[in-house]
């Protein structure tokens, strides 16, 4: 009969001791900060200024400093990317193709 309680006894010691080491890795795991990267937002050409620039492209091709360009929105810096602005000048709207040269933003334009 002893050797029942002791054996009993023992058991019980070992899940107590196994229920407090379960909960002493759940506290940690809890309690440690978890560490999230966001990644970082894509670059995108200044509107503004990419309009600037392939207006004063256009104006090479013919002497007009007037030329309306528009350019679309939010476009990704990154090196190879080719788009499409649209120039309204005397000669009426025309198609202006624009490649990024660098992932620093320097672009080419060429007439379509």
């Amino acid at each position: 009969m002893t050797d029942q309680r002791n054996f009993s006894g023992s058991v019980v010691a070992f899940c107590s001791f196994v229920v407090a080491v379960c909960a002493v890795l759940v506290a940690v795991k809890v309690m440690s900060p978890v560490q999230v990267e966001t990644p970082a937002p894509p670059r995108v050409l200044d509107q503004t200024a990419l309009e600037k620039q392939v207006a004063g492209a256009v104006s090479q091709w013919k002497s007009n400093p007037n030329a309306l360009v528009l350019c679309p929105l939010s476009v990704v810096v990154e090196k190879g990317t080719e788009f499409t602005c649209t120039v309204h000048d005397d000669e009426g709207p025309r198609q202006a193709s624009v490649t990024i040269e660098d992932d620093q933003g320097k672009i080419s334009v060429e007439r379509n």
